[in-house]
């Protein structure tokens, strides 16, 4: 089973490698969030903007086709509303590799184009749950925040 919480990764495994991997009827926090603020607001004239990470998390949150949400990417809402960012990378990642550490099966974690590409070329192991995080060391390095990443 692969883990959703970057899409990214995910199309690009199923893209690449495997069309039939199995995946939970599931979506990242962030969209989750989004389904929230659209069922709290979305009978008011309410206009939602929500920032992500990266264009592979604005993309499913646009075609999710809310009313009145717009999913943009950190820098193009900085873009728009002409904010000036002074751009660094994080040291430790929020959403970093590990989040099924302790769980009681055998988990393989991924974090990034490479080991993906290394573990499905060998697929010499059988993990029960593949993290897989396409940005390097996690979710922190996304094309919607800094210029020039993944």
């Amino acid at each position: 089973m692969a883990d959703l919480r970057c899409p990214l990764a995910l199309e690009y495994v199923i893209e690449k490698y495997n069309p039939d991997i199995e995946t939970p009827e599931a979506f990242p926090i962030l969209i989750y969030c989004a389904l929230e603020l659209f069922e709290r607001f979305h009978s008011e004239d309410v206009s939602l903007h929500i920032t992500t990470p990266c264009a592979s998390l604005k993309n499913l949150g646009n075609s999710l086709g809310l009313r009145n949400v717009t999913f943009m990417t950190w820098n193009e809402f900085a873009a728009e509303n002409a904010i000036s960012l002074k751009r660094k990378t994080l040291k430790e990642s929020p959403i970093p590799p590990g989040f099924f550490n302790g769980v009681s099966c055998n988990v393989k974690s991924l974090a990034s184009k490479e080991e993906i590409d290394a573990f499905f070329s060998a697929q010499k192991e059988n993990p029960d749950i593949v993290e897989l995080l396409y940005c390097r060391q996690g979710c922190h390095n996304g094309d919607g925040i800094l210029e020039g990443a993944p």
